[in-house]
């Protein structure tokens, strides 16, 4: 069988492939506060373009329509992404205290970014029930994001031995954009005309015809932390963890119509529970990192394939929980020679599902 897809107006087959090209920069400077801490500011500047192309059937897509594949369907993938990422933090951080006392860290963090993202879906699907669902889609969208954090955190000493944290953070993300979505050929996935197909989230449009819709949102989240440790000499450190996490919502990349575009799926949040040692044995030769957690999601956001539309869609389909032990381990062997390792044993659980339809 052809090995490449070929494109609606391309002059020549197109490889399977994934590229990404990254750079970025940052600058750091840090100005001492007259022994009560360090003022640190940190801009950093990213940029990544990426391209791929894939057969979700995973065999590899045919050239041009009307091939019948060992799967009876072909479904290639074109995404080009282009980011551009600012970011700005500023702390201050006190001096540290080795005896007894508080030390503390507080600060602000700013981040904007730029997408432009394309995708194009092509489907072939020779079966006569499903015929419908063959053609082309393409979608436009052009991104912004902004997210902005205020943090502190508060440690005491009790003794060299015995420390004790509490951090806060608060978060606040916002997605804005605008996405143009456009039946290039019709009888895709984009404009289903099958009686499976038609749901609330399909819409119908003649080839050539499609939306243009502007889509916004808004997230903000509180997220607290407590650490105890405690170091009985210079060799050990143990400790133990509550902490949360926040991970902020988002919009489909390819939705079926306009309602769907501008239909978000809301944030996931966590709670983690740690303890855990830090171990530097036989004449620091050795270095153990052993730690025991679980964690608890809630609203976390899945990525499906759904029935109703042959395509893929993120939303927020479980709770979820997450129990392990994780090690590590450093030996130097001789000068000059050092072996590593790891072991992680996980048991994972969906407390709650939702299938997307």
């Amino acid at each position: 069988l052809p090995e490449f897809p070929r494109y609606k107006g391309d002059t020549a087959d197109t490889p399977q492939q994934l590229n990404r090209e990254a750079w970025g920069l940052s600058l750091r400077m840090d100005q001492g506060l007259g022994g009560v801490g360090t003022l640190s500011s940190i801009t950093g500047y990213r940029k990544g373009d990426a391209f791929n192309v894939y057969d979700q059937t995973g065999i590899g897509p045919d050239n041009g329509f009307g091939v019948i594949s060992p799967t009876l369907f072909s479904f290639p993938v074109n995404e080009r992404e282009d980011i551009k990422q600012f970011s700005q933090e500023l702390r201050v951080v006190s001096e540290e205290q080795s005896d007894r006392g508080f030390d503390w860290i507080f600060g602000a963090y700013y981040q904007h970014d730029k997408i432009t993202k394309f995708d194009k879906f092509w489907a072939e699907v020779p079966l006569t029930v499903l015929g419908t669902l063959s053609g082309e889609s393409h979608w436009d969208n052009r991104a912004t994001n902004e997210s902005y954090a205020f943090f502190a955190q508060l440690g005491y000493r009790f003794s060299p031995q015995l420390r004790a944290v509490a951090g806060i953070r608060y978060s606040k993300d916002r997605k804005s954009g605008r996405v143009t979505g456009t039946a290039v050929e019709t009888g895709d996935k984009f404009s289903p005309t099958n009686a499976v197909a038609l749901t609330p989230r399909a819409a119908i449009f003649a080839e050539g015809q499609g939306f243009t819709t502007n889509y916004s949102d808004s997230w903000s989240e509180v997220t607290p932390q407590v650490t105890l440790e405690f170091a009985p000499n210079d060799d050990m450190l143990f400790y133990g963890t509550y902490s949360t996490g926040y991970k902020g919502g988002g919009f489909e990349d390819d939705p079926a119509n306009a309602a769907a575009a501008r239909s978000s799926y809301d944030p996931e949040t966590v709670t983690s529970f740690e303890i855990g040692g830090k171990l530097d044995l036989f004449d620091r030769r050795l270095r153990l990192n052993l730690a025991v957690f679980d964690m608890k999601y809630k609203n976390l956001q899945v990525t499906q394939t759904s029935a109703a539309c042959l395509c893929n869609i993120t939303d927020n389909a479980a709770d979820a929980k997450i129990q392990g032990i994780e090690a590590e381990a450093t030996v130097a062997v001789v000068t000059g020679l050092t072996l590593s390792g790891g072991l992680t044993l996980l048991d994972t659980k969906y407390i709650a599902f939702t299938d997307s339809l």
